[in-house]
């Protein structure tokens, strides 16, 4: 019975393998609606993108979509647009509705370095991952191996999947891998180094999965409303809040568990082994973890190397030429417009990449590749 469930675990690569492969493939087809969404709501409309042309509003709610394959909901927005082909927006503002016609663009330059980025830090999580549970397969390496599927199938862009099936097949599992991940944690940690949780221990373990199991049934909820095209916004908004809460404290519980063997470690050599072993966990995976929870409680926060998201093509253009040596003056004469605009447009780059001096802002560029040298 253990060797079959172990094979069965084994046999997770090939959907996430899959998934992979899928979000290379897609990436230059990725759009661009220069809105943030937090279920069904918009947080943030980035200055002259698409959803700014086409009229939106923080905290404008979208009801439906519609394209030419007919109504759909919000999720439609990261599952089925492409560049350049018109969706039609029906959203909540206050008491009133309105239609929005978005025409979604391609991914800005820095967007695409950013999920390209992603995309390989996934595909180095299930190299590890599956080698480590190559080599060893016991509980503690299962909850290793597990929490490395899970990065990874959450951190790539969602693909734009063609089937409705392959769409609603990904969200579950996507929903899967964030309620179960804090699970992970507490099991991961709660069996290192090299214990058996019992009593207590134990009950904080089963718990644990019950908590992700009621949330990850609460998700079904809400993708079954998605799919008789039921809007659940509410619902849906209370859920990602919980289980955004959940991960962080999944987490702090995870570091509680370490903190007990290290201070009954024995002698200073045991504690010195384990401060590396968690050292390394850390740095693997807590950077990861910190990307996740922003990004689940504050979707509009940008985040160190997201900045340049925060740019529209104009003011990377507008950016080039300022780190060309360019006055304003020279700039509005180069691009045909007003000193006015060139000065609009540099105050919105300072802001969106939160530096203060052109100095600064050279620089930042430079260093992040937002500009080509001279």
């Amino acid at each position: 019975m253990e060797r079959s469930a172990s094979s069965l675990l084994s046999w997770l690569l090939v959907p996430v393998a899959a998934m992979l492969v899928a979000s290379a493939v897609s990436l230059p087809q990725l759009p661009y609606t220069g809105l943030v969404m937090h279920g069904a709501e918009v947080i943030t409309v980035l200055p002259d993108g698409p959803g700014a042309r086409a009229g939106a509003r923080e905290g404008d709610r979208v009801l439906w979509v519609f394209d030419g394959d007919g109504r759909h909901d919000a999720d439609r927005l990261l599952t089925g647009a492409s560049p350049g082909r018109p969706l039609t927006l029906l959203v909540a503002r206050g008491a009133a509705r309105r239609s929005l016609w978005l025409v979604p663009a391609t991914l800005p330059d820095g967007d695409r370095r950013m999920d390209a980025m992603l995309l390989l830090v996934a595909s180095g999580f299930v190299l590890i991952g599956g080698w480590v549970w190559s080599e060893r397969r016991d509980p503690l390496t299962r909850a290793f191996f597990l929490m490395c599927i899970g990065f990874a199938w959450l951190l790539p862009q969602t693909p734009p999947w063609g089937p409705r099936l392959a769409a609603a097949l990904y969200r579950v599992a996507q929903s899967a891998a964030t309620v179960y991940l804090p699970s992970l944690f507490i099991h991961f940690f709660a069996l290192f180094p090299d214990r058996h949780p019992r009593g207590g221990l134990s009950a904080v373990v089963r718990l644990g999965y019950v908590v992700g199991t009621a949330l990850f049934a609460a998700s079904l909820v809400v993708l079954i409303g998605h799919q008789v095209e039921v809007p659940l916004g509410p619902l849906e908004a209370a859920l990602q809040t919980a289980a955004a809460l959940w991960f962080a404290a999944g987490v702090l519980v995870a570091f509680v568990l370490f903190a007990a063997p290290f201070a009954r470690a024995g002698s200073g050599d045991a504690r010195r082994r384990l401060r590396v072993a968690f050292a390394g966990t850390l740095l693997g995976a807590g950077p990861l973890a910190a990307f996740i929870l922003i990004r689940s409680t504050a979707p509009s926060v940008p985040l160190p190397g997201e900045r340049a998201k925060r740019l529209t093509p104009r003011e990377l253009e507008v950016l080039q030429l300022i780190c060309n040596g360019l006055s304003n003056r020279e700039i509005a004469l180069q691009l045909e417009v007003s000193v006015n605009t060139v000065a609009v447009h540099r105050a919105n780059i300072m802001n969106a990449l939160d530096v203060h001096k052109t100095a600064e802002l050279v620089v930042y560029a430079l260093q992040n590749g937002l500009v080509s040298p001279l």
